[in-house]
């Protein structure tokens, strides 16, 4: 992502927090939240590790980037004493999004309605209208149709609709997002929703948002509760087959404890690639040294000699025996 892309979606989520103390907490919960694509949270051994950093050395890496744009504030300082107050568009627009806003409804359709029950409706984010390439429909494992396509990963479901050019703000949109149904309409055409049905499956809904593309495309972002591939959005979907799925991950997206196998794995190949030994020969060869030096061996304080070792069958107990003298 450019740097220029970086500042809109940051501009975008500072004005949906409303304040720099919920901007910064729903930073390091997204980090914390998102401990399969990054280890900041991770502590690995003083003496260093794959994964993660030294006790300390996030909360020095935090400290250290403050330190870096105060300094650039401070330099900067006399401009920003000029700044003027937010233009009335752009108060209108985060007017428009404020976050986790309740509906009373019992049915999904209709937020007028009252009764007992809450639906939250999920966090909004309007971004800037750039001219960019939103209006192209993303389908990778997938399916592109009338009203919408969507695309996935192993974990999260990316569901784009386009809208009118005159949907400019994100009040002018009503997007409910349930554990099982999405709803999707224009204000004030609730009756005529753009989107609506029963998801596959289940979805975490406090780990989904929506945002507006102006006049372009409402984005949804929903986590799936169960790490599968989907083979439809909505229940009544044609099914997409899955030998259409690229069941792939990205490295990222894997636990700690699959990256590490897999880096092993790479490892050892490289390994063998130069005729060096593999981590398995490695630990075998510990093994050895132990055995061979274990009191009662043989062998004991004497230099190893892998040749004369002959390795039970089968894995049996006895895990060496002196090989026959062919003198």
């Amino acid at each position: 992502m450019t740097s220029e892309a970086c500042e809109a979606a940051l501009d975008a989520a500072l004005q949906n927090c409303g304040n720099v103390d919920a901007f910064l907490d729903n930073v390091f919960g997204f980090l914390a939240r998102r401990r399969g694509r990054t280890d900041f949270y991770v502590e690995c051994p003083p003496e260093g590790g794959r994964f993660g950093f030294p006790p300390g050395h996030a909360e020095s890496l935090v400290r250290s980037n403050f330190v870096k744009w105060k300094k650039y504030f401070s330099e900067q300082s006399s401009p920003l004493l000029n700044f003027k107050a937010p233009s009335p568009t752009t108060s209108s627009v985060q007017a428009s999004c404020q976050v986790n806003e309740v509906i009373k409804s019992t049915n999904v359709v209709d937020p007028s309605a009252t009764s007992p029950s809450e639906i939250i409706v999920p966090k909004c984010l309007v971004v800037p209208d750039e001219g960019g390439n939103s209006g192209k429909d993303d389908a990778h494992n997938g399916r592109v149709t009338e009203k919408y396509s969507w695309s996935q990963t192993i974990a999260e479901v990316d569901v784009t609709i386009p809208i009118g050019q005159h949907v400019r703000k994100g009040k002018q949109m009503q997007v409910m997002i349930e554990s099982g149904r999405i709803f999707i309409a224009e204000t004030g055409s609730i009756d005529s929703p753009i989107v609506e049905g029963n998801l596959s499956f289940p979805v975490k809904k406090d780990d989904c948002y929506w945002n507006l593309l102006p006049g372009e495309c409402v984005r949804i972002w929903l986590q799936k509760s169960q790490e599968r591939w989907w083979q439809a959005l909505l229940e009544g979907e044609e099914l997409l087959e899955m030998s259409q799925i690229e069941a792939v991950r990205p490295m990222e997206e894997l636990d700690q404890e699959e990256q590490m196998k897999i880096q092993e794995l790479c490892w050892n190949e490289e390994r063998k690639r130069q005729g060096l030994p593999t981590s398995e020969d490695m630990k075998m060869q510990e093994i050895l040294e132990k055995a061979w030096n274990a009191d009662g061996s043989p062998f004991k304080g004497t230099p190893i000699d892998p040749s004369i070792i002959q390795f039970s069958p089968q894995n049996q107990s006895t895990f060496f025996s002196p090989q026959p003298d062919k003198s």
